[in-house]
């Protein structure tokens, strides 16, 4: 009833079916064309030229001037479907990776004191450094433990919040992936970390390996994407933003 009046205005406006924005099939090629990066599938809204996601729409469509965001949008998602199936093996990569993007460390505030969105004293600038990626990284690892052995008595719910988790994820990993992306799931992730602590689940790792695998490779796997993020993907901004504190 909410949606339904906005749908059609945004219908009318647009000259394509239109259910609440315009920019779905725009955020799909940016994370599956020939030019995607690798490691930041949502970097191509800073391309330029021949690596722009508009290039093709240029060339095809001379007449796209006059198109609505609408028109493009929907332009834009039939070239990233198209790519996807052509290039199975690229996007299955794709997919992994940018999973992994999404659920990388914390670090949406960092990156607005990086580009001077906020101004704030520099000991408060070093200790966010600090603290939120931390604090992000101890939740996770414990929602692991919670989302292995301390889960609810009525295990439909369990399921039911696991899903959630993994549907939105996974939508993120075919589309680009970034990991600010993973905010409005941190409630659920929270629930589990606090059941994990309430049940003092850890203890349960010395009933024997069928107990603690679950959990133990999950936790390996997030400390390697962290470890992989910090020193590798992301080494050389790390290191401006902190040589930009230390002044």
């Amino acid at each position: 009833m909410v949606v339904t009046p906005w749908a059609v205005r945004n219908t009318n406006l647009q000259g394509v079916l239109t259910i609440v924005n315009s920019a779905g099939g725009m955020t799909l090629l940016m994370g599956n064309y020939e030019h995607t990066p690798v490691d930041r599938a949502w970097d191509p809204s800073s391309m330029r030229g021949e690596h722009s996601i508009f290039a093709n729409l240029k060339k095809e469509h001379p007449e796209s001037s006059e198109w609505t965001t609408g028109q493009k949008e929907k332009w834009a998602q039939k070239q990233a479907v198209a790519y996807m199936l052509e290039n199975p093996g690229v996007t299955l990569k794709r997919v992994i990776i940018k999973f992994g993007s999404f659920w990388g460390l914390e670090r949406t505030i960092l990156a607005g004191f990086k580009v001077g969105y906020y101004h704030p004293p520099r000991w408060f600038v070093l200790m966010c450094t600090v603290l939120i990626p931390l604090a992000y990284a101890l939740v996770m690892i414990l929602a692991c433990f919670g989302v292995f052995l301390a889960v609810p008595e009525d295990r439909r719910v369990h399921w039911l919040l696991v899903l959630i988790v993994l549907f939105v994820s996974g939508l993120h990993a075919v589309v680009f992936g970034h990991s600010r992306y993973h905010l409005p799931l941190m409630p659920l992730v929270i629930l589990y970390a606090a059941s994990a602590l309430s049940h003092r689940s850890w203890n349960q790792l010395r009933e024997g390996m069928a107990r603690a695998v679950g959990p133990v490779v999950t936790c390996v796997g997030l400390v390697f994407l962290w470890g992989r993020e910090i020193f590798v993907v992301e080494a050389d901004r790390i290191r401006v933003l902190v040589n930009s504190i230390l002044g």
